[in-house]
């Protein structure tokens, strides 16, 4: 009885369910879901722990009994308290609220999005610092993706709630790639997964340095050990006075911090903020082509040509309510107005116009230049028109009156600096 009761409630090889074991032994699982037992072990110990407990209570005994209520002691306390209430409250004590919250998760690289960080301020110089302990606590599977959920329906945001929970307990823990795999399409896509920069210069590295930037990235990502990594960082500084870095990379600090069963990481807003930035711009960017469909030799109502451009007013909404509300948190973290329209401006991530609406809580009405519309005209000349004069002058009218809808040059978002 007492082997049975420890096969229910610990890992157990025997206990898994047959479709996770048959899938470990797949080439599919050299892919994706990486130890995808073990995750499925941690729902049903939560389980099985609870009605395990439920029915020692119920058996009559008293020393059972008592067992019983330990274990749903125990267990609440790890989900509730250890969980979920312990960073909400270092959380607050950082000064850390739900905008600052999800200011500080638009920045970091999308595969930490999800997880559960505890917040504190230095005492020696102030500064952000966090803890991600979601590895250290196997539980936190199942309860990040539930403190994620929570933070949305405080705000009312009911579908984004059910979409993160749903993503965080399924597609996040058992749909997510293995190390390699992911170094790998990281590589073929030419984009570090940890900071979206290219890993390799296209026009500019000769064809040896590519080939040298795409091993050392998967030598690194896959295989590189991390005490090899601290040795590096280490002696990177070997030559700087260790007191005028910061205190985790001050050589011994690394390797003290190996030891540690979680990663500390100071937090560089500015770095952060330009992270979402750029984000921001390239969604941006994708979302102002959409209007070429009109170029398409597709027959198209009058109706789903000024879709496309409502479409484009109510996405371009949806961004500018993004870029304020996420500065919004970094300007509550910390970051000066000046900083944040610096930052927005720099590089022409943002345009000096859209940032200044930005903190009038307005977008410019989009209209689309003379030269859009002389393209669409040049689709119905030439030796292959691809429609008729008629029907290229009927497209650009129904835009024209699309645009004309909305009267005024600003057209207000919902939120305000």
């Amino acid at each position: 009885m007492a082997a049975e009761k420890v096969k229910r409630t610990a890992q157990s090889h025997s206990e898994a369910p047959p479709i996770i074991g048959g899938f470990g032994k797949s080439s599919a699982s050299i892919l994706i879901a990486p130890f995808v037992r073990f995750k499925a072990e941690v729902p049903r110990i939560i389980v099985n722990t609870y009605k395990l407990a439920f029915e020692e209570i119920r058996s009559g005994n008293p020393v059972l009994a008592k067992r019983g209520r330990s274990r749903i002691t125990g267990m609440t306390m790890m989900l509730g308290v250890w969980s979920s209430a312990l960073p909400m409250v270092l959380q607050a004590m950082a000064g850390i609220g739900d905008d600052e919250d999800e200011a500080m998760r638009a920045g970091i690289p999308s595969y930490l999005r999800g997880n559960t960080f505890f917040y504190y301020r230095d005492k020696e110089d102030g500064s952000l610092k966090s803890w991600d302990l979601t590895f250290a606590n196997p539980y936190s599977l199942m309860a990040d993706p539930t403190l994620r959920a929570f933070d949305d329906i405080r705000r009312g945001k009911f579908a984004s709630a059910a979409g993160k929970f749903l993503g965080g307990l399924i597609t996040d823990q058992y749909l997510d790639e293995q190390i390699l795999a992911s170094a790998v399409l990281d590589v073929a896509a030419n984009r570090s997964s940890y900071d979206d920069n290219p890993i390799y210069e296209e026009r500019t590295d000769d064809g040896i340095t590519k080939m040298t930037k795409r091993l050392t990235y998967l030598l690194k990502e896959a295989y590189g050990p991390d005490i090899g990594k601290r040795f590096m960082r280490a002696w990177d500084v070997r030559d700087m006075d260790p007191t005028t870095l910061p205190r985790e990379d001050r050589p011994l600090q690394v390797f003290i911090d190996g030891f540690k069963p979680f990663k500390q990481h100071s937090v560089d807003l500015s770095k952060q903020y330009r992270r979402f930035l750029y984000e921001l711009k390239d969604e941006s960017s994708r979302m102002g082509r959409e209007k070429y469909a009109t170029y398409s030799r597709k027959p198209m109502s009058d109706d789903k040509l000024g879709e496309i451009y409502h479409n484009e007013v109510e996405k371009r909404k949806r961004i500018q309510n993004e870029l304020i509300k996420v500065s919004r948190g970094y300007i509550g973290l910390g970051m000066s107005r000046a900083e944040i329209f610096r930052d927005m401006t720099a590089k022409n991530v943002v345009s000096k116009a859209n940032a200044k609406n930005a903190f009038y809580g307005v977008i410019d009405r989009p209209i689309y230049p003379p030269t859009f519309f002389s393209d669409l005209l040049a689709k119905s000349e030439g030796p292959n028109p691809t429609m008729t004069r008629d029907e290229a002058l009927r497209r650009a009218r129904i835009l024209y009156k699309a645009q004309a809808s909305y009267g005024a040059r600003f057209i207000e978002v919902e939120e305000k600096f």
